[in-house]
């Protein structure tokens, strides 16, 4: 079994990487069900984990909430400047009709994890195209 912890503080990090976390996701759950970090907090949470001695653990960070319809190139900015902070993974949540952003997603440089937001329903389309693109995970 794998453990994911998500914290929002480089003491936060620390600690459950310390307990042996497998996974640390960065989050800020009071600015949205996947609420970004700022990318200072970011970078500082990535930097103290990489200098720890220990087994690696693996990390990923939202870019925050994505609304329905959103402009693509802004969402792909975003994703940039979180994947340059060090993460392993980038996760970005999808809505249904999120097919087009998902198809720039799958051509980026960053390592994504479509999160794909099911509350109004899941697209059968969006799902398949998701679980046969170039992504490590889909959550």
């Amino acid at each position: 079994m794998k453990l994911l912890v998500s914290v929002r503080s480089v003491d936060e990090a620390l600690a459950a990487a310390a307990a042996g976390a497998d996974f640390i996701d960065l989050k800020e759950p009071s600015a949205g069900a996947l609420g970004a970090l700022p990318i200072e907090t970011t970078r500082a949470i990535v930097a103290a984990l990489r200098a720890r001695p220990g087994p690696p653990c693996r990390i990923s960070a939202t870019i925050g909430d994505v609304a329905p319809g959103a402009a693509r190139e802004p969402v792909l900015a975003r994703v940039a400047a979180t994947a340059a902070c060090g993460v392993d993974y980038v996760k970005v949540g999808l809505a249904p009709t999120a097919l087009p952003l998902l198809d720039a997603l799958a051509h980026c440089d960053a390592t994504v994890v479509p999160v794909l937001i099911a509350d109004a329903g899941l697209d059968e389309t969006l799902l398949a195209r998701a679980l046969a693109g170039p992504f490590p995970a889909l959550m």
